[in-house]
């Protein structure tokens, strides 16, 4: 908040900020908060459980759709589906087609790799078994679409 005295030489000079909330009794207080519900509610163990279902349900896509997905690869909530294609420009036309489509099932997610042929899922911790369900859902009937 600039006071009005101050207004006119703020817009002709430049001015540098730096700033740190380390140290911030609000910031400290409200990080001892987030990780107690972390503590209390239980989320890593969230995290394993539905990162495992994940991780099981995408290869199990790759392995019933290989002409439509052709790799399943990540770590915990943190996964990645690749896209098949006869060639990696294949692929990504086919990844950035499918990734539109997804929205008409109500899904969004994020797409990336260096060749753009990769559905990034990063769901939040708190994320429920029925939430995925859905999405692998999607994936599904998406591949029946494309097979």
């Amino acid at each position: 908040l600039l006071h009005a005295d101050h207004e006119q030489n703020a817009s002709t000079s430049t001015v540098r900020l730096a700033g740190s909330s380390g140290a911030n009794p609000f910031s400290c207080a409200v990080g001892n908060e987030v990780l107690s519900v972390i503590d209390e509610e239980n989320i890593t163990q969230n995290c394993k459980q539905q990162g495992y279902y994940l991780q099981t349900q995408l290869r199990r896509l790759c392995e019933k759709y290989p002409s439509v997905y052709s790799d399943a690869r990540g770590v915990g909530l943190f996964q990645g589906l690749e896209v098949y294609g006869k060639h990696a420009e294949d692929s990504q036309k086919r990844a950035k087609q499918l990734h539109k489509e997804l929205l008409s099932y109500g899904v969004i997610m994020g797409r990336g790799s260096a060749q753009g042929n990769l559905f990034r899922l990063q769901p939040p911790m708190s994320i429920q078994r029925e939430e995925l369900c859905f999405v692998v859902d999607a994936l599904e009937y998406l591949a029946e679409e494309h097979k």
